[in-house]
Formats: C-alpha cells, sequence, structure tokens
C-alpha cells in the first residue's frame, strides 16, 4: 500500500517546500528542497505541516514550541548545521521519521544607502539637488529573508559644524540646509543610522558609516 506524504516546511519570510514520497517497508525518501537556511542571532519562525497524519511531533537543538499550532521559532547555536527531526504517525499507526538539515549562517552586515545608492569603500559623490529630501536606507548583502528595514534616525557629520541627529529616513530641512553650508571637497557623513526589520526580530548589528563628497 502506497502512502503519499506531503512535508511542507515555511521557513519565514522564505519559503521552503519539502515533499517527500514515502513507500513501504523498504522504500527511499525523495527530497525536492529548496534552500534552506536559518540565522544565527535571530529567531527564525518555522510553520510546519503534515495533512492527514494522525500526529507528530517537532524536535531539534534550538526548536522551540510555540503557542500557535504547527509554529515554531529555531534559534541555532554553535556549528555549521542543524537539523530539525519530524516524527510522524501516519492513520494507520505507520511511524515515519523525517530529518530536514538547514545550513546555519551568521548575520550579514547592514550597509546604509542613501537614495538606494551604497559603498563599501571610500565614498560616494552627489550634487546639491540630488541631496534635496535624500532617503536614508539599510541594505544587507546576502540575507535570504525579505529585507524591510526601517530607519528612524540617522546623524549627519558635516567638518566644522556640530552633528546634527536627523529623525525619520528622509534628509530633512535643516539637515539640507547645513550640507548646503558645506565647502565644496568637504566629506560629509552619515552615521549611527537606527533602524528596525518587520518580520525579523532581534536583528540589532550596527549599519556601516556612509561617506558623501558634494559636487556643486
Amino acid at each position: 500500500m502506497k502512502k503519499l506524504l506531503f512535508l511542507i516546511l515555511f521557513l519565514f519570510p522564505i519559503l521552503v517546500f519539502s515533499q517527500d514520497s514515502i513507500k513501504k517497508p523498504n522504500s527511499s525518501v525523495i527530497s525536492l528542497d529548496k534552500v534552506k537556511v536559518v540565522y544565527r542571532g535571530i529567531d527564525n519562525p518555522i510553520t510546519i505541516a503534515v495533512p492527514n497524519a494522525k500526529s507528530y511531533t517537532v524536535s531539534g537543538a534550538g526548536v522551540i514550541t510555540t503557542n500557535e499550532v504547527g509554529k515554531y521559532i529555531v534559534r541555532p547555536g554553535s556549528g555549521k548545521e542543524m537539523t530539525i527531526k519530524v516524527e510522524i504517525i501516519l492513520n494507520d499507526d505507520t511511524v515515519v521519521v523525517e530529518e530536514h538539515v538547514y545550513q546555519i549562517k551568521g548575520l550579514p552586515s547592514l550597509l546604509t544607502t542613501i537614495n538606494n545608492q551604497f559603498s563599501s569603500q571610500g565614498y560616494l559623490e552627489f550634487t546639491l539637488e540630488e541631496l534635496k529630501e535624500a532617503e536614508v536606507g539599510i541594505k544587507l548583502i546576502d540575507f535570504l529573508f525579505p529585507q524591510y528595514p526601517i530607519v528612524n534616525e540617522f546623524t549627519i557629520k558635516i567638518p566644522n559644524k556640530e552633528p546634527y541627529i536627523n529623525e525619520g529616513n528622509i534628509l530633512s530641512e535643516e539637515a539640507y540646509k547645513l550640507i548646503k553650508e558645506a565647502k565644496k571637497k568637504d566629506l560629509i557623513i552619515i552615521t549611527n543610522v537606527k533602524c528596525f526589520f518587520s518580520g525579523v526580530s532581534q536583528l540589532n548589528k550596527p549599519s556601516s558609516s556612509i561617506v558623501i563628497k558634494i559636487i556643486k
């Protein structure tokens, strides 16, 4: 008798599908998986659903059960990989055990952007007009979660001026006036960027600074 089992794992906000065809008693398990990654230092939400099973249990180092059925949090520890084990009892009381291996990655660096541009070294050049109501943002390199960073504050440092704290992610009129007072070829630094990420908790790494040179 052939049993069909669909084990679907959703790693929020990455969608990960795992479809396994189980035959008994001596058949192989065939898995078709997309990228499986969890990040060290944040809560990785996972949803596990096993349709048509009598019951199932989920275990693994760093796997935490929540109050919502089928919802789990994964907090990976040391090492490069972790295993999530799902023990399933089918309707005929057959026990099926699945082990799903996830790669563990560290959190990437946070790069500060201005008008969606960034530089990992050196500086960016802008005209004054381009900086009017310019938008400061955050970008993560090689981060597989969808990114929803929201900048709520940053500091502007201009030579011979007091540092100016800009609220929000848009360059304010007052900040723009200060920048207009900068001399040609002065280097302006945007630093101390504060932000939060919608859907990703505990992402508290400091962001990089960005250096701007004004082209009159």
